[in-house]
């Protein structure tokens, strides 16, 4: 199987007679245009990519955007090859890439469905990222949703890497009343002095911007020359909040997150103990020559209750006043209704929620498995393409697939036994009995063999123990060669543990108001 890394949008075959195949085919850009995951690239602008290079695939794809490039490719279980035409552009990744409301029936999965049930009411939006725009999408989403979103909303931030703090800041705005506290940053230097955060009204000059000229606005973002006036939308008095974290939730995110926390308007819940700990800020500061640009670090973020985010690693102690480090460490805070959080520790979970988890899942998803034979099966059943909103594996496509696994062990390309020997040393052992022709190098051979196989039929049990992962990542997979990003997300959420735990805490009101420490 083909190995995918998780960021690039095209990926070069084994073979050299092969075009690059589509891992990733985004709304608003290619898969509007028509191009599917899975299909397979051959010419851009009638030049051939067989057998190039990536860097010369990224020369033919990029131009003037406005632009348009001729794409042929070829689509598996379809003989003859296609093209279409892609206008280029600026490609942004959505700050939001969904926002609807939680159902219990599985094939409602759109953003306008809202399904009778008990989790009919809350609300659950995915915040992918901290854009520019990232406040003004907020908003909006905010807006679709809020009138159904009677019982709870759900904040999702796990896998956020950070942002512009201005967002952060903005999204803030909008559960919270106006001119409400919520934290600080300190760096060093004249050229960037201590700063404080409010809700409502934003002043750009504090993030670095000249004017709102070129900032997004909003209907309820009216802006001055220098500023953002930001309303509230959600009275989160009246709406239960849950955030849900891991441990790559870093930088705005975790801002963000410690605003809720730190002033109990929200329950954190992560599959992690607690975030990254990337509480620092960085601005670029343009260079007097060409194009490039200094990245500085100039500040530590702070939370409403005076804590800070960035996390302190025991060997920065050692570097630094050993003493001075371990007294902040030690610093206890207190969020509005008196709850405990620590200082330098990234942001600590209110509950914690470990999922079941399958290490062949990962190894399958991470060695292309799963994506080779859900290529393979979207080519032998076309009719997917023309309505997959009721597709399910089902036990013959699950055993089609440990078979199709088996049978890639068996061949050499998965190698599963190489899963707890990334420095090959059972090879070493191997290959070491050989050339010193032990008397027992036979007996050493065979029992590195045995251990071998051991390991992999350890893991191909998951295939029975981690039905239910296994069987969904694998159903997920499948429709990626149909859906846009947004509807897989939507499915998605009907066997995410986080959510459902989320839920679970929301419509317990009991049990929220517990979590925030509230005794009235």
């Amino acid at each position: 199987p083909t190995q995918l890394p998780p960021s690039q949008d095209l990926q070069h075959s084994n073979s050299q007679d092969d075009g690059f195949h589509v891992v990733l085919s985004l709304q608003g850009y290619a898969y509007d245009a028509g191009l599917r995951v899975g299909d397979e690239i051959l010419e851009i602008d009638d030049q051939s990519v067989v057998g190039v290079s990536l860097e010369r695939v990224r020369e033919l794809l990029t131009g003037v955007p406005g632009t348009k490039v001729k794409l042929s490719f070829k689509r598996p279980g379809i003989k003859e090859a296609q093209s279409i035409y892609v206008e280029r552009n600026v490609v942004q990744f959505p700050n939001i890439p969904y926002a609807g409301i939680l159902s219990n029936d599985p094939t409602l999965f759109t953003k306008t469905n809202v399904a009778a049930g008990s989790h009919d009411g809350i609300g659950y939006i995915r915040l992918r990222r901290f854009g520019k725009d990232a406040g003004v999408s907020m908003e909006r989403a905010l807006q679709s949703i809020q009138a159904d979103t009677k019982k709870g909303l759900i904040l999702d931030l796990r896998d956020n890497s950070g942002g512009e703090l201005l967002s952060a800041v903005h999204i803030a705005s909008l559960f919270l009343p106006n001119d409400s506290y919520l934290g600080s940053s300190e760096g060093k230097g004249a050229m960037y002095p201590n700063e404080s955060y409010r809700s409502g009204k934003l002043d750009l000059t504090q993030y670095g911007y000249v004017s709102s000229d070129n900032f997004p606005k909003s209907r309820n973002s009216m802006s001055p020359n220098s500023g953002v006036d930001v309303k509230q939308v959600i009275d989160t008095e009246k709406t239960n909040i849950v955030i849900l974290t891991n441990k790559r939730t870093a930088s705005a995110s975790e801002f963000l997150a410690g605003v809720f926390q730190d002033l109990d308007k929200g329950v954190i819940i992560g599959s992690d103990e607690s975030t990254l700990g990337k509480g620092i800020g960085q601005r670029e500061i343009g260079l007097p020559y060409g194009e490039g640009a200094l990245k500085l670090t100039y500040h530590e973020f702070y939370t409403p209750s005076g804590r800070c985010v960035q996390r302190q690693f025991q060997e920065g102690i050692k570097k630094q006043d050993p003493q001075k480090k371990q007294n902040e460490l030690e610093k206890v805070f207190y969020t509005t209704n008196g709850r405990e959080v620590n200082n330098r520790k990234g942001i600590e979970v209110d509950y914690r929620v470990k999922p079941k988890s399958s290490i062949l899942s990962s190894l399958l998803s991470s060695s292309g498995a799963y994506f080779s034979f859900a290529t393979e099966f979207n080519s032998r059943h076309q009719w997917l393409s023309n309505g997959s909103a009721d597709f399910t594996v089902d036990d013959k496509i699950y055993n089609d697939f440990r078979s199709f696994v088996i049978k890639e062990q068996k061949r050499g390309n998965l190698k599963l036994e190489e899963s707890f020997d990334d420095k090959h040393q059972l090879e070493k052992i191997k290959k070491l009995a050989v050339d010193s022709k032990l008397q027992d190098s036979n007996l050493i051979q065979s029992s590195v063999a045995n251990l071998e196989g051991k390991i992999v039929q350890d893991l191909l049990s998951d295939f029975d123990s981690c039905k239910d992962i296994i069987r969904n990542e694998l159903e997920q997979n499948i429709l990626a060669h149909q859906l846009p990003d947004s509807e897989l997300i939507g499915r998605g959420l009907n066997s995410d543990e986080l959510v459902k735990e989320a839920v679970r805490i929301i419509e317990n009101t009991e049990r929220y108001r517990e979590l925030l420490g509230k005794t009235t």
